[in-house]
């Protein structure tokens, strides 16, 4: 996923941590990498933020507060 986003392919990246997610439900990593590709998205260093991009760290962020609790 992260080679996607350094070559530009933003949506195709995040098709891909969703996979992971989904795959994986409770590894931390697969949450991790997603953090940190829509923290990259807000910064403006892959282009341009989804509008709803905020919302989803958001979720992303407390779904690896409960993961990190267990």
């Amino acid at each position: 996923a992260i080679c996607l986003q350094e070559v530009g392919e933003p949506d195709e990246a995040a098709i891909s941590l969703q996979m992971a997610r989904d795959y994986k439900p409770e590894d931390p990593l697969a949450w991790q990498a997603t953090a940190q590709f829509l923290e990259k998205q807000l910064s403006g260093a892959s282009g341009k933020p989804r509008e709803d991009t905020e919302r989803e760290l958001q979720i992303v962020y407390n779904e690896l507060r409960k993961l990190l609790r267990k």
